[in-house]
This record gives structure tokens, C-alpha cells and sequence, in this order.
């Protein structure tokens, strides 16, 4: 399960199953849809999920996911976090979220 589509075209190489959760507009951004996130995840079981893939990088009017409550929803689901940082190494409040 992933929050963001970046990984979708590049992970053709399993057979997992792919979902995707789109996110809230939050009337001036687009932000992460924890709730939606967490439902599904209650949906499929955890034990049905090998990851949850986030991003710190994006284009205006997406915001970067909320690295720190996906941090926690997958630590109380024993789920493994993969974060694509590449762009967000420039921005020490992100970088501060791996710390």
C-alpha cells in the first residue's frame, strides 16, 4: 500500500497487489489522507501488507506526506516505512523527521 503514485509505474517487478489512497484537498494544498490510509490498512489486514511508500517530494499544490504519523501507523502495525527523500535532503524540517 502506497500514499503516493511515484512507485507505482517503477514496481512492476512483483506481484504484489498495488492500492493506492488519494489525498485530502485542503481547499490551497493536497495533503496525506491518514484516515483513509489507516482504513485500509484496518481493511486488508495488516498482515496483508508488505510496505507503506510515502514521498517528500512533490509539485506544488501536493505537500510532501506526513512522514511523521505514517512513521506511526506503521511502527503499530509492524509495516515497514519506505520514504523516496530524494528532494527533501534539502529541507532540514523533513531531514528532521528521520532523525
Amino acid at each position: 500500500m502506497y500514499n503516493n503514485k511515484w512507485i507505482y509505474s517503477n514496481n512492476n517487478w512483483s506481484n504484489y497487489k498495488k492500492n493506492t489512497e488519494n489525498n485530502n484537498n485542503n481547499n490551497y494544498e493536497l495533503i496525506t489522507n491518514i484516515e483513509k490510509i489507516t482504513t485500509k490498512i484496518n481493511e486488508l489486514g495488516k498482515e496483508n501488507i508488505l510496505c507503506i511508500f510515502s514521498t517528500t517530494s512533490c509539485f506544488a499544490p501536493r505537500n510532501y506526506d506526513d512522514i511523521e504519523s505514517l512513521s506511526l501507523i506503521c511502527k503499530e502495525n509492524n509495516i515497514f516505512h519506505v520514504v523516496n527523500n530524494a528532494y527533501g535532503i534539502q529541507c532540514t524540517k523533513i531531514v528532521d523527521y528521520f532523525k
